[in-house]
């Protein structure tokens, strides 16, 4: 799937990493040694039915129409944490971007975090894309808050995707809550001061509307100026009913869509284990589609 949606961008290069596990060490005493802090000497090598996973996903990646030269193969033997040495291979090499497959959590690890969430609570610079196949389609919804993230998702998603020429992207905005300075208290307030605050949150909104507008518009143009057609981008706006997550997956179910690109931390500032609440809980409940975290 990643060929697939890669293999037409210019000068992208991609390295197969395998973490082969101990099988001589548990989960919880890889957990156990991780938290001591000590490291593992004894790398070990790669057996052959692992080098020949290896194999298998390059040769993949080839058929895909990636050119030879550009896949690198790296199996790290023994390795006890790997969501660790993703990240630290993605900075020594200085990879843009990290992909991984989601896989099935055992219950333990449920409890303790799974691989997918370590990395991604770990990768606080780098963008992570998390793909749960089968993907029905490229079709990409760009998730936009109107704070600094929402331009830097923007500009992310032009710049991954803009060669899915025949892909139909949407900016898709869902209109938060109002802010705390903007409730409503119970408080007995006079006509004049009624229409004063009514006046502030209509500022309120329209600015941070405009705001996530013009992010999109930026992105609309980019888009159609690298051959997307103009009548296959389109920005919509929705108010949040119950949740923002949810209404995410909504569009996303709704839309057909197989690409999610939206920030780490959206527009409020509540955190779960170091990622936004809302990115969270998509990665939590969103299935059969890539979600592409941006930082």
């Amino acid at each position: 799937m990643a060929g697939n949606i890669l293999q037409t961008w210019e000068d992208v290069r991609v390295t197969i990493l395998y973490c082969a596990p101990d099988p001589n060490v548990s989960f919880l005493s890889r957990l156990l040694h991780r938290a001591s802090g000590t490291a593992d000497e004894d790398a070990g090598a790669c057996s052959v039915e692992e080098e020949n996973l290896l194999k298998r996903a390059r040769r993949a990646l080839l058929e895909s129409g990636f050119d030879r030269d550009k896949v690198t193969m790296v199996c790290e033997g023994k390795c006890a944490d790997p969501a660790e040495s993703m990240l630290n291979m993605a900075v020594s090499e200085e990879f843009e971007s990290i992909l991984l497959v989601r896989r099935k959590a055992s219950r333990l690890e449920r409890l303790v975090g799974p691989t997918t969430y370590r990395l991604v609570n770990l990768s606080v610079m780098r963008p992570i894309w998390v793909i749960d196949p089968p993907i029905p389609s490229r079709n990409v919804l760009v998730a936009l808050v109107g704070g600094p993230i929402g331009q830097r998702v923007a500009a992310y998603a032009v710049r991954y995707f803009s060669h899915l020429t025949d892909s139909k992207f949407t900016f898709f905005h869902v209109i938060p809550p109002l802010p705390p300075q903007y409730w409503d208290h119970g408080h007995e307030l006079t006509e004049q001061k009624l229409d004063e605050k009514r006046e502030k949150i209509d500022r309120w909104m329209k600015d941070y509307e405009d705001r996530v507008r013009d992010f999109a518009q930026e992105g609309r143009e980019r888009l159609i100026e690298a051959g997307v057609p103009k009548e296959n981008v389109a920005f919509k706006a929705k108010t949040m009913k119950r949740d923002m997550a949810l209404n995410i997956l909504s569009e996303m179910e709704d839309g057909g869509y197989g690409i999610l690109v939206i920030g780490r931390i959206g527009s409020k500032k509540i955190t779960e284990f170091r990622l936004g609440s809302i990115a969270s809980k998509l990665l939590h409940n969103a299935q059969s589609c890539i979600i592409c975290l941006v930082n």
